[in-house]
Order: structure tokens, then C-alpha cells, then sequence
């Protein structure tokens, strides 16, 4: 038996704070085509990726911050009908 989210969610990301790299961890209900947005805190969009189709069920995606300083940064998962905005902080 394979249970599958109920819901779509951005779980979050570990470590956070996070030095260089973290791992951002996320479910989703159904499999649609997925984007990964990062902002920093005036609004600026840094980083827009199309992931592409992803199934439902639990995911996680690897993010390097090696060349953004030190800082508060917002990232958004979106996908058909989701979409959700986290909060990390990268100190070098």
C-alpha cells in the first residue's frame, strides 16, 4: 500500500539556517507540472526554475545558495492549483 498526501504542502527546509546548501521538502495531493521560485526580501525574484512534472506523493529538492550572500530569502513551490511560500535564512 502506497499512501499519498491528502493535501499539497511546502514542508520546509532542513537545516534552516543553512550554510551553503539545504534540502527543501514538500507533498503533493496530485502530479502536475512544478515551478521553484527564491526572492530576496525587496521582492526580487533571484532564481525561476520549471522543475517539470512531478508525481504526487512526497518530494524534496537539493538548493545550493552558494552564490547568494548571507540573508533572509523567500522561496515558492507552484503547481496546478498550489502554491506555497517558505521562508530560509543562509549564513556563510
Amino acid at each position: 500500500i502506497i499512501l499519498l498526501p491528502n493535501r499539497s504542502r511546502l514542508i520546509g527546509n532542513f537545516p534552516n539556517p543553512f550554510n551553503s546548501e539545504t534540502v527543501i521538502n514538500y507533498d503533493l495531493s496530485l502530479g502536475s507540472e512544478l515551478s521553484f521560485q527564491v526572492y530576496d526580501l525587496s521582492g526580487a525574484m533571484l532564481i525561476d526554475r520549471d522543475l517539470g512534472f512531478r508525481r504526487s506523493g512526497k518530494h524534496s529538492l537539493k538548493f545550493s545558495g552558494d552564490k547568494l550572500s548571507s540573508g533572509i530569502y523567500y522561496y515558492r513551490i507552484k503547481s496546478v492549483g498550489f502554491e506555497q511560500t517558505n521562508r530560509m535564512i543562509l549564513l556563510k
